[in-house]
């Protein structure tokens, strides 16, 4: 059943990576309204941490679908090589 759920979010790394960057510039952005807002307009704050909740979300989709690839390639290669020969 894990193994199933591995290869499922390890089949587009690239994806996963993409996702993970950009909820990491979402969460940088967000950040910075947050920091705006408590020094200009407190109103900022309210759609920065909206935002923020959104970007930890994406980024950590994206980082479980990089570590699964990750665990997935030791899986296999641990697999691989625990194998005994005839």
């Amino acid at each position: 059943m894990m193994r199933e759920q591995l290869q499922k979010l390890a089949t587009t790394p690239e994806k996963s990576w993409k996702r993970f960057k950009l909820g990491v510039v979402l969460f940088a952005f967000s950040v910075g309204l947050i920091i705006a807002g408590a020094q200009l307009n407190h109103l900022l704050q309210i759609p920065g941490l909206l935002m923020l909740g959104a970007a930890l979300l994406f980024s950590g989709w994206g980082y479980l679908g990089i570590l699964s690839s990750r665990l997935l390639d030791l899986q296999n290669n641990w697999l691989k090589h625990t194998k005994k020969k005839p």
